[in-house]
């Protein structure tokens, strides 16, 4: 989740995530891509995905989640590099699927209406919030790769009308996450 809130993208694109093009530096973590994207164009390169550190709160870090993640799936992994695989045993890469149906696993249980929200509007929700936090249009269009704002404003902008509820819910969230 701290990824797809962090970098508001595809399920598919997050499912695709692989560790030979995974770099980790004091301030980020970064993905090449290393497959086409569902919203790929000839002529454009592909974009890396960074995620940034945390270091106001660790447990709200995905650079640190990230690397628990690596460290506690290297021996189930073998030789698969793709970044998310499945528990269940022969750990095979997961699907964009699981990963939509992981996100909306989590939404539900930090209480969101999942009947009204699904999983794509994780990237409603970080970059509205981003919008309301100041981040200028142009840096959310380049943070998803979209061309204008009109897809922008259309199919994601939702603008937060109730700060106090926003807030409070940042501060539940922030008093329940163990790692």
């Amino acid at each position: 989740m701290l990824l797809a809130l962090t970098r508001p993208s595809r399920s598919a694109n997050i499912s695709k995530l692989n560790l030979r093009g995974y770099r980790n530096t004091p301030e980020v973590a970064v993905f090449t891509p290393t497959a086409l994207a569902k919203q790929s164009r000839p002529g454009r390169n592909l974009e890396d995905f960074f995620f940034p550190r945390f270091i106001e709160n660790k447990q709200l870090c995905p650079v640190k989640s990230l690397t628990l993640y690596i460290q506690r799936t290297r021996k189930l992994r073998g030789t698969i590099d793709q970044l998310f695989i499945s528990f269940i045993k022969s750990h095979h890469p997961v699907t964009s699927s699981a990963i939509a149906r992981w996100l909306k696993l989590v939404m539900e249980s930090a209480g969101i209406d999942t009947c009204v929200f699904k999983a794509y509007f994780v990237r409603s929700a970080s970059t509205s919030a981003a919008a309301l936090q100041g981040v200028t249009t142009e840096d959310i269009l380049n943070a998803v790769d979209w061309n204008t704002e009109s897809s922008f404003q259309q199919f994601y902008y939702k603008p937060i009308q109730d700060t106090a509820f926003a807030k409070s819910v940042n501060k539940a969230t922030n008093n329940t996450i163990d790692m």
